[in-house]
């Protein structure tokens, strides 16, 4: 490749990614992908061209192609990911001077060290930059009398698209384009292309290491804080919510679980504090399964305002919170939970049916599809919903309005003394 199509490249790729980082949306801060905060491992494999220009005269300027094989270790934050890795890499360039009738070949192996820093640019792509060490008999390309140990380090610009596979691996394509940055007349510029997968793997945080001692216990329960009407999460929380996920991602889920409360504060309307709750909750649990944790061991709730903390002033910002906690999975919460989905006829026998039973023996659930929660008309309907059942005298603080991780229709269940039973459903 010449110096000035290596110029040209070099000056599109900036301006790709300087596009790409203004115009783009970015990627929020807790939904990078899986790989928020999480250290892998990983092996590949790339192809390429390489070229020689040498300004020695014994040397003729040289093109071939170049393959290598690699592993490598890489931790991924927020908005960056730090790499370090080994290869093997084989390579035969060849140049030929048809004045002279004369011709060069150079064939070699060598063995790199490779670090790289990417950075988030958002659609699940990375620009970043690219070193290695290359050492190796003839690892710098030069024309000797016998092959000696010789080394060579080169940098450059790269870039890879991304995606998750297989649910936990995560697949990359890559490209990079790199220049030995030695002062000898001899410049060796090469352009690769190749793919590699990553899987996350656990690892111990310094702060949790004592010596002598047993590591700090994990908490079993976290407070998030929301802003006044708002459901969204900043960057601290979101922090704090993967630090809990993290210290909780290998509990055995078949016996425990993780149970995510929404609140609100007394100022506004019950309906409006119900769903923001539920938005609240929904949130965080996102966070939780981008973290490592599995749909299937979160269980949600909004209560609203209907469990207002004691400890403070109902209108306090503490009020607007999300409670995350580990719990044993009880028999009656293991129990198959058969929910059907009712029209208002349906609605309206279902309280009949349980007019005559004492309140404290049951309590009805509506079931919203996490999807639902953000549909305006789906909200109308489950305000519907709740009027017709207080309507026909099932007292509100029977009835509780929870998100599911799932897709579907909103559905009802009735919790009683005796487990979860539908028994009473129309």
């Amino acid at each position: 490749m010449s110096m000035d199509a290596r110029k040209n490249f070099i000056r599109a790729a900036g301006a790709t990614a300087l596009c790409l980082a203004t115009f783009s949306k970015p990627v929020p801060a807790a939904e990078p992908s899986w790989e928020r905060g999480s250290l892998t491992l990983g092996v590949g494999m790339e192809n390429g061209k390489v070229r020689v220009d040498s300004a020695i005269p014994a040397e003729l300027d040289k093109t071939g192609s170049v393959k290598g094989y690699k592993g490598f270790i890489e931790y991924h934050a927020d908005r960056y990911s730090l790499m370090i890795g080994g290869s093997r890499e084989s390579a035969e360039a060849k140049g030929e001077d048809t004045v002279r009738e004369v011709g060069q070949k150079t064939a070699l192996t060598s063995v790199n060290v490779e670090t790289a820093v990417f950075f988030n640019l958002g659609y699940e792509m990375q620009w970043g930059f690219d070193a290695r060490f290359h050492r190796g008999p003839g690892a710098d390309y030069g024309v000797y009398r016998e092959l000696q140990q010789r080394e060579m380090i080169d940098f450059g610009p790269a870039i890879r698209l991304y995606t998750p596979f297989l649910t936990k691996w995560l697949l990359r394509l890559e490209g990079a384009l790199l220049t030995s940055t030695t002062s000898s007349p001899r410049r060796v510029s090469t352009l690769t292309a190749g793919i590699s997968a990553s899987v996350p793997v656990p690892f111990v945080e310094y702060a949790s290491l004592r010596l002598g001692a047993k590591a700090l216990p994990a908490k079993d329960h976290e407070e998030i804080l929301f802003p006044y009407a708002s459901e969204e999460l900043d960057d601290r929380a979101r922090k704090e919510i993967y630090l809990f996920a993290r210290a909780h991602s290998y509990q055995d889920f078949s016996a425990r679980k993780i149970v995510v409360s929404g609140h609100g504060s007394r100022a506004g309307f019950d309906r409006t504090n119900l769903r923001l709750s539920l938005r609240r909750a929904l949130n965080v649990a996102r966070v939780l399964v981008q973290s490592g944790i599995p749909e299937t061991a979160i269980e949600l709730t909004g209560f609203g305002k209907s469990k207002i903390d004691p400890s403070a002033s109902p209108v306090a910002p503490e009020q607007r919170r999300v409670e995350l906690r580990v719990a044993p999975r009880t028999p009656e919460n293991k129990s198959t939970i058969r929910s059907k989905v009712l029209d208002e006829d349906q609605i309206a026998r279902l309280a009949a049916t349980l007019k005559g039973r004492e309140p404290a023996s049951y309590q009805v659930r509506i079931s919203v599809p996490s999807m639902m929660t953000a549909d305006d008309a789906a909200w109308v309907r489950v305000e519907r919903y709740l009027d017709l059942l207080e309507q026909q005298g099932i007292r509100g603080d029977r009835i509780v309005t929870r998100t599911e991780l799932r897709t579907g229709e909103i559905a009802f269940n009735i919790h009683s003394e005796d487990g979860d039973t539908n028994d009473h459903l129309p």
